[in-house]
């Protein structure tokens, strides 16, 4: 595990690629995975300062969509409900949970087999 998420940060390193890893990691973060997009900000302003105003611009646009995306899956979600309620059929809320956990999970293995398609070297 700990191999994959060196291999992870090299592919984002910042001086490689900059502002569109800001917008990434701005993006996941408002969506699937729990984690800041602040330090990927600072470590590119603190690489390249005339990059500060680029860098919050960027940062705002990635979390602003990803935040979309999260509240589109959302209704989405509401949605479905509403259409077993009306079928009379309920959904409790230990299956609501492992509905989500199965998407995420679908989401993020196949995002991830996309990104890295080639076998990692563990």
């Amino acid at each position: 595990m700990e191999a994959w998420i060196l291999s992870l940060l090299g592919a984002l390193a910042l001086p490689r690629y900059g502002l569109s890893t800001v917008f990434v990691v701005a993006f996941v973060s408002a969506t699937l995975l729990p984690m800041g997009s602040e330090p990927a900000v600072f470590g590119l302003v603190k690489l390249n300062e005339s990059l500060f105003w680029p860098a919050v611009l960027v940062a705002t646009l990635g979390n602003t969509l990803g935040g979309m995306v999260s509240w589109w899956m959302g209704a989405g979600a509401q949605h479905a409900v509403h259409r077993w309620r009306a079928k009379g059929e309920g959904i409790s809320g230990a299956e609501y949970m492992a509905i989500g956990k199965f998407l995420r999970y679908t989401l993020m293995t196949a995002a991830l087999l996309w990104v890295f398609p080639q076998e990692l070297a563990l």
